[in-house]
């Protein structure tokens, strides 16, 4: 969110959340009481935001910044240099230098606003933020945002601890991984055994075509010449005439003695 959106949020929030709710938070945003963390900061102390993702860096963050509301409710960004005696200031780049130009005259205290903000990355997960804001004036809400930024990776596990799950894990995929190859080789001597079988009962592509068997004149011998067939079937019509008594005795054919 933009940080007009977020001023609106933290000055017009009436009932905020006593604190971070738990379960998973991503992309999400919560309005939470900040007054412990206000005490905490006259006592010289650090603020604090627990949660319940468990895994947020020691490294994070802090920075503030002073805005001045001009007339219309337009915030303007200033520099505070009290400690050197120039009190606020204007920002102004000349040159590749920064200089500081005092405000005339000098707002008062009501006018300017302290903005503070937690930068803070998930140790396992850089992609997973958080960024708290809150205003440090005695005259505004004790209200802080809460935003959570990007996809939440799990909660962070100690080394050793991970350094087991990992070698279980690859101990449990190379187990796997030994089933699907055997289970790969059965499956092709199978598709195997099944192509022999079906191509046993194909005939050869190259084999000719079969045409009819015609027989010639005498009947013995086959032939597919097509003129003969008509000559072939008129003598196959034909009744053969059965041997007599005479030839079946002699085995000669019969005739005038």
């Amino acid at each position: 969110m933009g940080l007009n959106e977020i001023l609106r949020l933290l000055t017009h929030t009436e009932n905020p959340l006593p604190n971070i709710p738990c379960g998973i938070k991503e992309n999400v945003y919560f309005m939470v009481d900040n007054s412990q963390n206000r005490e905490r900061s006259h006592q010289g102390l650090c603020s604090r935001f627990p949660d319940d993702c468990r895994g947020w860096g020691t490294n994070g963050t802090a920075a503030k910044y002073f805005y001045l509301i001009e007339d219309g409710g337009r915030l303007a960004r200033i520099a505070d240099k009290r400690s050197a005696g120039l009190g606020y200031c204007y920002e102004r780049y000349e040159n590749k230098t920064t200089k500081f130009v005092p405000l005339k005259p000098q707002p008062v205290p009501e006018k300017v606003l302290l903005v503070k903000r937690n930068y803070s990355e998930f140790r396992s997960f850089k992609g997973y933020k958080r960024r708290v804001t809150w205003l440090d004036n005695a005259s505004m809400p004790a209200n802080c945002c809460v935003e959570y930024l990007g996809r939440y990776p799990g909660p962070n596990i100690h080394r050793n601890r991970r350094r087991k799950l990992e070698a279980a894990s690859n101990v449990s995929n190379a187990t796997e991984d030994v089933d699907c190859v055997k289970r790969r080789k059965l499956e092709n001597a199978l598709s195997a055994t099944v192509d022999c079988d079906l191509t046993s009962l194909i005939e050869p592509a190259s084999m000719d075509v079969c045409h009819p068997v015609v027989l010639d004149s005498l009947g013995l011998t086959p032939s597919t010449d097509a003129a003969d067939s008509s000559h072939v079937s008129h003598v196959s019509s034909q009744p053969k005439e059965k041997p007599t008594m005479m030839e079946k005795s002699s085995g000669e054919p019969s005739g005038k003695v």
